[in-house]
């Protein structure tokens, strides 16, 4: 099982976006995902997964919606499996956060495959591993984002360095639920809130719509990070920094309250 899921997130390559040399590779990690399925389908219950618990989890992660890894029955299966091994009479989110909160070592082995393949250099080759670190980021509340900032921080802002707008606020909607569910006191340490601050400005200039609606109130959280009695004024004078057409809008939302 140790393999199948070793070979699934990280021993075979996928393209961020899709590429159409990645046909071959697709069908592999399709064979690789139903072998790691029927391989589940063994266990009956929490008890029994023992040190399998781990590969459940990142299993379901990355079967959680049809991606070109997967297919619909796979994803059915997954979720299924999920039900009867982890959630009990929980539903899905609730047991997917307990199982998280209750057992260092899924987040342990989770943080181990992020930290190996998302890297600026090499993140665009593991379409899977992104899809398990979006499911892992949104299920991590307070206080355990905190304790895994280190791992879950550097990933959201590379995605919102590519020059694809899909990645980008795929990276946005990651970084929003971090300094959402993130401690003042952690954004704060080794210069954290300035590199996200900076982040965050150079996406200003964007033109996507999508963008821009979610970069209001992410920025405005990040402000807040600096100062939690941040005044109108200090506000106001953070955005004349920005982009007329997007510091403008804001300033205008900022006039209302």
């Amino acid at each position: 099982m140790d393999e199948l899921i070793h070979n699934l997130c990280i021993g075979r390559e996928l393209q961020l976006p899709a590429s159409s040399v990645d046909v071959s590779n697709e069908a592999e990690l399709r064979t690789l995902n139903g072998k790691a399925l029927k391989s589940l389908s063994q266990y009956s219950d929490k008890t029994s997964l023992g040190t399998q618990l781990a590969n459940c989890v990142i299993l379901f992660a990355v079967n959680v919606k049809t991606e070109r890894w997967n297919n619909r029955n796979q994803v059915t299966e997954a979720g299924e499996l999920f039900k009867k091994l982890i959630c009990g009479k929980k539903d899905i989110e609730n047991a997917a956060l307990d199982v998280l909160k209750q057992n260092t070592s899924v987040c342990k082995k989770i943080n181990q495959i992020i930290t190996k393949t998302l890297k600026r250099d090499s993140w665009q080759k593991h379409a899977v591993v992104c899809q398990l670190y979006f499911w892992y980021c949104h299920y991590l509340k307070f206080p355990l984002v905190s304790d895994h900032l280190d791992v879950l921080l550097p990933p959201c802002l590379i995605f919102m360095d590519s020059y694809d707008d899909g990645m980008k606020l795929f990276g946005l909607k990651c970084l929003n639920h971090l300094l959402k569910e993130s401690g003042q006191a952690e954004l704060l340490w080794h210069n954290r809130a300035q590199v996200i601050y900076d982040a965050l400005h150079k996406l200003t200039y964007t033109k996507s719509e999508k963008l821009i609606v979610l970069l209001h109130p992410t920025m405005i959280k990040c402000l807040e990070v600096f100062d939690r009695d941040l005044s109108k004024d200090q506000v106001r004078w953070a955005l004349t920094r920005w982009p007329i057409s997007f510091g403008g809008r804001l300033l205008s939302e900022v006039q209302r309250t």
